[in-house]
């Protein structure tokens, strides 16, 4: 990229400015660990981190960070403000955090790392600011995993204006590779309500409505989705409710189902493909259907090649490569994507583990307390400080990120 990074006068004032960014995060880096650590054995699920903001907000505070919270209305969101040379608000930088836990695996999507690095890059940054022009703001965003109802933190932020003023939103994720550039898939979840009629199952096919065969219908149709929408659009789901006793017709059952795809349209087309589908068995064998959303709409990520190299350019300083083929679509959702479309936004991937232990794996959440990890929180922190510190003493990269967002 060609850019201000390469004028030699105004090189010197970030290269020292970087350079006491990394001696800083030596200095804090137990204390980084310390936090990911904290958050490890003390998982907590969406709209419940109560522990996780009160030990972030209390480090952030205590470094001179002005903090709001609650924020839009959410508990366990918060803002965290400061401001740079002479109390200047621009531009205003987002580092976003997230915190909540899996059901029965902890951490398995390694939120606690995302967590530490954020809330490490910023504390940093407080000893950065007075240096540049700008202010930054750490956003904590409950509830990402869509395993709790109304799941979707951002989205509400959003909703909420809570990312007004803001002008770029950078956050780092754990995963087995490195991967700057990486789209995700938008995603719908949608709760499958089937009501039928009990009856003594010994009885015969006249005895009773049998909700769980309309739920094990609906999966047998989606499978011809399969064909119809070849891999664009996919659909996966559990039973969660289909009976107590076998001698008993199931007069309910309940479908959890995830519909994923690439684009807005195509995702409106799966979603409504698959609410055909549980109707249709419904109706084939007379039982009533009821279908609802238990979370909010995650779009899928909108990129910025500006921003992404910007950060790409500070973490291989910091030691870390992304793969040579970079620039792969992900099969993953997250609410990151929505914040992607209302401005410019990065979510890139670092490794902390091997590609053969997957995200949302028990594996995977010991990964994030390895030698490993540490090396890549520390590498993540410093390309995410570093970045800050490129838009804000380099004006013009701010506005080519903005230009690329508006025009894409």
């Amino acid at each position: 990229m060609k850019n201000g990074l390469d004028a030699p006068g105004a090189m010197m004032d970030v290269t020292l400015l970087k350079e006491r960014a990394s001696s800083l995060l030596g200095q804090i880096l137990p204390d980084m660990v310390a936090l990911l650590e904290r958050l490890y054995f003390c998982p907590e699920l969406g709209f419940k981190e109560y522990q996780a903001c009160s030990w972030i907000t209390e480090w952030l505070g205590r470094v001179g960070y002005r903090i709001e919270m609650p924020f839009c209305g959410l508990k366990t969101a918060f803002r965290a403000s400061l401001r740079g040379f002479r109390g200047s608000s621009f531009p205003a930088i987002a580092l976003l955090a997230e915190y909540d836990a899996l059901p029965g695996m902890g951490h398995g999507c390694g939120h606690n790392f995302i967590a530490a690095c954020t809330t490490g890059s910023a504390v940093v940054l407080a000893s950065i600011l007075p240096f540049l022009r700008g202010s930054v703001q750490v956003i904590g965003c409950p509830a990402e995993e869509g395993s709790v109802e109304g799941a979707g933190g951002k989205v509400i932020i959003i909703e909420e204006r809570g990312f007004k003023g803001v002008d770029a939103a950078l956050m780092v994720h754990p995963s087995n590779r490195t991967v700057i550039h990486c789209v995700t898939t938008g995603r719908v979840a949608l709760k499958i309500e089937f009501f039928g009629e009990p009856g003594y199952a010994s009885g015969g096919d006249s005895d009773g409505v049998n909700a769980l065969e309309a739920a094990i219908m609906t999966f047998n149709e989606w499978k011809a989705l399969r064909s119809e929408f070849e891999d664009a659009v996919r659909v996966h789901g559990v039973i969660t409710k289909g009976g107590e006793v076998p001698n008993i017709i199931p007069e309910f059952s309940e479908i959890r189902a995830y519909v994923r795809a690439r684009d807005a349209e195509l995702l409106r087309r799966g979603e409504q493909r698959v609410r055909e589908c549980a109707e249709n068995a419904a109706k084939s064998i007379g039982a009533t259907i009821r279908i609802s959303h238990t979370a909010r709409v995650y779009e899928g990520m909108k990129s910025n090649r500006v921003l992404e190299e910007v950060f790409e350019r500070n973490l291989n300083h910091a030691g870390m490569k992304g793969e040579e083929l970079s620039r792969r679509i992900g099969a993953g959702s997250t609410d990151m994507g929505n914040v992607s479309r209302v401005v410019p936004a990065i979510q890139p991937y670092v490794a902390i583990c091997e590609p053969s232990i997957s995200p949302h794996t028990r594996e995977f959440a010991r990964a994030t307390t390895s030698a490993r990890s540490r090396k890549a929180l520390f590498a993540s922190a410093y390309a995410l400080v570093a970045t800050v510190i490129d838009l804000m003493a380099f004006p013009h990269l701010l506005a080519q990120a903005k230009e690329e967002f508006l025009n894409s």
